[in-house]
């Protein structure tokens, strides 16, 4: 009974209409009437209703459901009159269990708070027995909206009366009320509000490229589906939401600086200098509040690392870290509030939009089909990264290993650019190779990094510090770990590396790429 048993009324039949419909055909009493606030939550990246799930709250508690289902998963109770401070202040249960690793370090925002007019009306038999229960609900855009945006109609059986609600779900059918869900009716009151589910996104699974398009037409797309990532997360940078704003703005400026450097000869060097300066310097003022976000979200896997005894003493350097970070944000928040910051972004965005009229901005490459200059870009990159990564022996410092990381960091950027040209299943297993190359690089660079930062850190604590001794020791042993760890995952390089540049990938690669 599951089935159809939820509707959308149409636009054109009132609530009340509706009602009076209903009363041809059945016996039935009005046995309520509510009025109350709703909130529908989820991640600015719509992390929930990518897992088909959707979190409400209404009449005093959170409810999270699975939208395709209908079917409630967890729920907690909490203030009918005030709105909750979602998981900030949720206690310990199957409903935060159950949201934590889905949203992961991303905070859920209250997108939708539509005003709910809910009436319950008892479908009756003759001896004036409730059979069937029906939820009429009217979903207003504010207290003040006289005319709903959406209505909705559930019909509820009870056990015995199967028959009886076929009855009223046919009645439904006949008079034009369309089947729905829970996902479609979410999706709907998101709409109203100004949202469209799952709309963002930071991967370029959605940039489709034809093998016979330009090289300035696909790099204009590449750039400008960057430049809208950048421009969507800047609020949330600015209203310090989370920190995943700041980490989306950067990816999509990284790409950005990527692109102008290894897709050569779109724009004239004068224009590719220009604007790599200019976005260079916007990456360079959010390097330090992305290394102190990063060194927040690690307090405890650092503490894990520790004794006991000496868990307590990285408080202090924790604070530290957070005022820290505080400072920087105010500094990144003055950064992109600044006509310097909205010049560069107002002048790229104006010559991405006029690049097409300005000959003499065009390189060399930019009318040539872009499937064959994909092929030679990517091509010449992976050889970079093959040699780089050969030349790397035990013995080599650091830095190497470093510039290796910069390099695939470029052959990933060049894959995921121009993905659609290329087999998919080719494409996603060249990609998940080289990741696990990445990733063991990218744990490398960033032991290395806290190590200095830790040793940094530690001339300051001895200094204001009344027992230095502890807060030493604490972070000496913090150092004396991570370098541990720097030393085994240096160690598995070499295996790592050789699965990377192994025949068949090769192989694949100049299947792939070579003209």
């Amino acid at each position: 009974m599951k089935k159809n048993s939820h509707f959308v009324v149409p636009d054109s039949i009132a609530a009340a209409d509706l009602i009076e419909k209903i009363q041809l055909h059945f016996k039935t009493a009005v046995a309520s009437t509510e009025t109350y606030k709703g909130c529908y939550y989820d991640t600015f990246d719509w992390r929930l209703s990518r897992c088909g799930l959707s979190l409400y709250w209404q009449q005093g508690g959170l409810c999270l459901f699975e939208i395709n289902e209908s079917e409630e998963i967890a729920s907690m109770p909490c203030s009918a009159n005030k709105q909750p401070d979602v998981l900030k202040s949720m206690a310990a249960g199957p409903l935060r269990e159950r949201l934590a690793p889905v949203i992961d370090m991303r905070t859920l925002l209250p997108l939708a708070n539509p005003h709910i007019i809910k009436q319950q009306i008892h479908v009756l038999n003759r001896d004036m027995k409730i059979i069937v229960r029906l939820h009429l609900k009217t979903f207003h855009l504010n207290q003040k909206s006289a005319d709903p945006f959406l209505t909705t109609l559930h019909v509820e059986p009870l056990r015995g009366y199967q028959k009886e609600a076929k009855k009223c779900i046919d009645l439904a059918l006949f008079l034009g009320l369309t089947p729905s869900d829970k996902s479609s009716i979410s999706t709907s009151i998101h709409t109203a509000f100004g949202h469209k589910p799952c709309s963002y996104s930071t991967k370029l699974d959605h940039l489709t490229l034809t093998a016979k398009q330009t090289a300035s037409t696909a790099a204009l797309s590449i750039f400008q589906s960057q430049l809208a990532v950048m421009k969507q997360n800047e609020h949330g940078i600015l209203a310090d939401i989370d920190t995943e704003f700041l980490h989306d703005f950067r990816v999509a400026l990284r790409r950005t600086r990527a692109g102008l450097s290894e897709i050569k000869g779109i724009f004239s060097e004068d224009v590719t200098k220009r604007f790599k300066t200019d976005l260079k310097r916007l990456g360079t003022m959010t390097n330090r509040l992305r290394d102190l976000d990063v060194y927040l979200l690690m307090k405890d896997y650092y503490k894990s690392l520790l004794p006991d005894q000496l868990q307590p003493e990285l408080e202090h350097l924790f604070k530290l870290l957070e005022k820290e970070r505080a400072r920087e944000q105010r500094k990144v928040q003055k950064a992109i509030n600044s006509s310097s910051y909205r010049d560069v972004i107002s002048a790229w965005e104006d010559f991405l939009t006029t690049f097409q009229l300005k000959k003499d901005a065009h390189g060399p490459n930019a009318q040539r089909p872009i499937k064959k200059l994909a092929k030679t870009f990517i091509l010449k990159t992976w050889k970079k990264v093959e040699l780089m990564g050969r030349a790397i022996s035990k013995k080599s410092p650091d830095e190497k290993l470093h510039d290796l990381r910069l390099q695939c960091k470029k052959l990933r950027y060049l894959l995921e650019f121009f993905a659609s040209l290329f087999p998919e299943a080719e494409m996603r297993y060249l990609v998940k190779q080289l990741k696990k190359l990445q990733e063991n690089l990218g744990d490398f660079n960033d032991l290395c990094v806290q190590q200095e930062t830790l040793h940094e850190y530690l001339e300051i604590q001895v200094k204001v510090n009344s027992s230095p001794i502890n807060i030493a020791a604490a972070i000496g042993g913090l150092i004396a770990n991570l370098n541990r760890k720097q030393q085994e995952v240096r160690a598995v390089f070499d295996t790592t590396f050789k699965q990377f540049d192994q025949p068949k990938n090769r192989d694949l690669f100049q299947t792939l790429f070579n003209k």
